[in-house]
């Protein structure tokens, strides 16, 4: 995992190794950052992780994101043959997703 300099005062902060190169420096187990950061965030209060869940619809409100509609992802992908399910809404000062298949 590559990541621009200053980058490295972060790293050293969370005790995470890198190699160092010029303009950048090298995470040498992208998992580590991966985990460490999810262990750091979801430490703190008022921090939630949905497992499992899609996005089926977002609400923007003043240019950012304010409500985001969710459903289990199973539900989701088969919404031509699944019986109809209540979708979750959720507000949130601040969303983070990421996209895997």
């Amino acid at each position: 995992m590559v990541v621009r300099k200053p980058a490295y005062n972060f790293l050293d902060e969370l005790q995470i190794e890198y190699g160092e190169q010029e303009d950048y420096v090298v995470i040498k187990l992208a998992s580590l950052f991966t985990s460490t950061i999810m262990n750091k965030h979801l430490a703190r209060p008022n921090v939630k992780l949905f497992n499992t869940i899609a996005s089926e619809d977002l609400i923007i409100q003043e240019g950012r994101v304010a409500v985001v509609v969710t459903n289990w992802a199973l539900v989701t992908m088969n919404h031509n043959t699944q019986l109809f399910m209540d979708p979750n809404v959720m507000e949130a000062k601040v969303v983070v997703s990421s996209c895997g298949q």
